[in-house]
């Protein structure tokens, strides 16, 4: 897979999945708070339980990335949107990790029900984890390509989940840039980087394609780092 590793071969990252939930109420005047139930309230209370599921210890980050609701501040909350995600180990299943966000969804839109509203749940982001063998015959090719040492995570996301859950397909990822560029004014990736990337490449496909790999066609061995 290419994306900004800084050319360091890494075999794994977290998979990860996020949701958008939409709460419905009754629209009444604030002096009629705590008497019904509110989109806001119920949203917050959402909010706060998601944001309980950070757990740096098994490798498990959850955001709240948007929250959207409410028309006045003497109104009680008609409507309310959150989307949030949450980032998990390759062998983490995040349907477990969110397993008390689902339920507490479900007797939300049992309170607002009361009062004619609802709540809905959509996924609308789902990629596996990845994490490959580094002792497989095409890694260690690859660190013998790259001209790294050991393969290691990344910290963020690529198809290399889908590649290796769905397909049974080893996979690694390495490629020019740094990640913390990405997504921001003035991106940039060095000259000598984009040199080394295309290098790599050349050998990648000598080494894959050609019946007789790269002594055939003349391309040296890499040298490994001290």
């Amino acid at each position: 897979m290419g994306e900004p590793t800084g050319m360091r071969l890494c075999n794994a990252h977290a998979g990860k999945v996020a949701y958008r939930i939409d709460l419905t109420a009754a629209s009444g005047h604030s002096s009629r708070a705590g008497t019904e139930p509110t989109a806001v309230h119920e949203g917050a209370a959402l909010v706060a339980l998601v944001q309980g599921l950070n757990d740096p210890d098994r490798g498990i980050s959850a955001n709240v990335g948007s929250i959207h609701g409410g028309v006045a501040v003497n109104v009680l909350s008609p409507s309310c949107t959150l989307e949030f995600e949450v980032r998990h180990q390759a062998d983490t299943d995040p349907d477990e990790v969110l397993a008390g966000v689902l339920e507490a969804v479900a007797e939300a839109d049992r309170r607002l029900s009361a009062v004619g509203g609802h709540v809905t749940i959509e996924s609308f982001i789902d990629y596996p984890g990845l994490e490959t063998d580094p002792s497989l015959a095409p890694v260690a090719a690859m660190v013998d390509l790259v001209g790294c040492g050991a393969p290691g995570p990344v910290g963020f996301g690529t198809e290399g989940g889908l590649y290796s859950d769905r397909l049974g397909v080893p996979s690694v990822i390495v490629g020019p840039g740094d990640i913390a560029d990405a997504h921001r004014p003035n991106e940039t990736v060095a000259p000598d980087q984009l040199e080394q990337c295309g290098d790599v490449l050349r050998r990648t496909i000598y080494r894959f394609c050609s019946d007789d790999g790269p002594a055939a066609v003349g391309i040296a061995p890499v040298d490994h780092p001290s």
